[in-house]
Protein backbone atom coordinates (compact mmCIF):
# COMPACT_ATOMS: atom_id res chain seq x y z
CA UNK A 1 0.00 0.00 0.00
CA UNK A 2 1.45 3.53 -0.80
CA UNK A 3 0.40 6.82 0.93
CA UNK A 4 -0.51 9.31 -1.92
CA UNK A 5 0.43 12.07 0.35
CA UNK A 6 3.46 13.53 1.45
CA UNK A 7 4.26 12.20 4.68
CA UNK A 8 4.93 15.85 5.78
CA UNK A 9 1.66 17.11 4.76
CA UNK A 10 -0.20 14.62 7.74
CA UNK A 11 1.39 16.49 10.66
CA UNK A 12 -0.70 18.13 12.91
CA UNK A 13 -0.20 21.66 13.90
CA UNK A 14 -0.75 22.52 17.68
CA UNK A 15 -2.86 25.36 16.43
CA UNK A 16 -5.08 23.25 14.97
CA UNK A 17 -4.90 21.00 18.09
CA UNK A 18 -5.66 23.66 20.44
CA UNK A 19 -8.83 24.88 18.19
CA UNK A 20 -10.25 21.61 18.38
CA UNK A 21 -9.08 20.92 21.95
CA UNK A 22 -11.30 24.29 22.17
CA UNK A 23 -14.15 23.24 20.55
CA UNK A 24 -14.93 20.29 23.31
CA UNK A 25 -17.72 20.12 26.19
CA UNK A 26 -15.67 21.72 29.01
CA UNK A 27 -16.44 18.45 31.22
CA UNK A 28 -14.71 16.77 28.30
CA UNK A 29 -11.71 19.10 28.82
CA UNK A 30 -11.58 18.76 32.37
CA UNK A 31 -11.36 15.22 32.10
CA UNK A 32 -8.59 15.10 29.64
CA UNK A 33 -6.50 17.69 31.09
CA UNK A 34 -7.54 15.57 34.90
CA UNK A 35 -6.23 12.27 32.21
CA UNK A 36 -2.68 14.23 31.65
CA UNK A 37 -2.25 15.25 35.39
CA UNK A 38 -2.51 11.54 36.53
CA UNK A 39 -0.53 10.63 33.54
CA UNK A 40 2.10 12.84 34.98
CA UNK A 41 2.22 11.94 38.92
CA UNK A 42 2.40 8.30 37.78
CA UNK A 43 5.91 8.87 35.43
CA UNK A 44 7.10 11.67 38.27
CA UNK A 45 6.73 10.55 41.73
CA UNK A 46 8.63 14.39 42.58
CA UNK A 47 5.82 16.21 40.83
CA UNK A 48 3.50 13.85 42.90
CA UNK A 49 5.10 14.26 46.05
CA UNK A 50 5.08 18.62 46.12
CA UNK A 51 1.74 18.70 44.30
CA UNK A 52 -0.35 16.21 45.84
CA UNK A 53 0.71 15.07 49.38
CA UNK A 54 1.04 16.95 52.65
CA UNK A 55 2.91 16.22 55.79
CA UNK A 56 1.76 16.39 59.40
CA UNK A 57 3.75 18.53 61.73
CA UNK A 58 3.78 17.55 65.20
CA UNK A 59 4.98 21.38 66.32
CA UNK A 60 1.90 22.62 64.45
CA UNK A 61 0.30 24.79 67.45
CA UNK A 62 2.96 26.38 68.92
CA UNK A 63 4.43 27.45 64.69
CA UNK A 64 1.01 28.45 64.44
CA UNK A 65 1.02 27.04 61.51
CA UNK A 66 -1.77 24.73 59.72
CA UNK A 67 -1.26 20.92 61.08
CA UNK A 68 -0.86 19.26 57.20
CA UNK A 69 1.54 21.52 55.08
CA UNK A 70 2.51 20.67 51.68
CA UNK A 71 6.14 18.69 51.17
CA UNK A 72 8.87 21.09 51.64
CA UNK A 73 10.71 21.57 48.01
CA UNK A 74 14.07 20.77 49.02
CA UNK A 75 16.82 21.37 46.00
CA UNK A 76 17.64 17.41 46.72
CA UNK A 77 14.30 15.75 46.28
CA UNK A 78 14.73 15.03 42.21
CA UNK A 79 18.09 13.48 42.76
CA UNK A 80 17.06 11.56 45.57
CA UNK A 81 13.95 10.15 43.88
CA UNK A 82 16.20 9.25 40.56
CA UNK A 83 18.60 7.04 42.66
CA UNK A 84 15.47 5.56 44.20
CA UNK A 85 14.10 5.02 40.96
CA UNK A 86 17.62 3.38 39.17
CA UNK A 87 19.17 1.67 42.20
CA UNK A 88 18.30 -1.50 43.39
CA UNK A 89 19.75 -1.22 46.81
CA UNK A 90 20.10 2.51 48.39
CA UNK A 91 22.29 3.05 51.39
CA UNK A 92 20.98 6.52 53.42
CA UNK A 93 22.28 7.99 55.93
CA UNK A 94 19.74 9.29 58.30
CA UNK A 95 18.72 12.58 59.08
CA UNK A 96 15.91 14.03 60.34
CA UNK A 97 16.11 17.64 58.71
CA UNK A 98 16.68 16.32 55.79
CA UNK A 99 13.00 14.23 55.46
CA UNK A 100 14.62 10.92 53.69
CA UNK A 101 12.62 8.91 55.49
CA UNK A 102 9.41 10.67 54.41
CA UNK A 103 10.86 10.65 50.64
CA UNK A 104 11.63 6.90 51.26
CA UNK A 105 8.07 5.92 52.31
CA UNK A 106 6.57 8.76 49.97
CA UNK A 107 8.59 6.62 46.83
CA UNK A 108 6.76 3.23 48.30
CA UNK A 109 3.20 4.71 48.47
CA UNK A 110 3.87 6.36 44.80
CA UNK A 111 4.77 2.75 43.88
CA UNK A 112 1.83 1.09 45.31
CA UNK A 113 -0.77 3.95 43.75
CA UNK A 114 0.49 3.80 40.11
CA UNK A 115 1.50 0.17 39.46
CA UNK A 116 -1.05 -2.48 39.64
CA UNK A 117 -0.35 -5.17 42.04
CA UNK A 118 2.64 -3.56 43.79
CA UNK A 119 2.54 -4.61 47.41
Amino acid sequence: MKLTKDPESILISPRSVLKNFNSLAPKLQQAIRDGIETERCARDPVHWLLNYTRTFDEHWKQKGSAPYARFPRLPYMPKLFELMQKERRLFLPKSRDMMVSWSVVAYGVHLCQFNLGAE
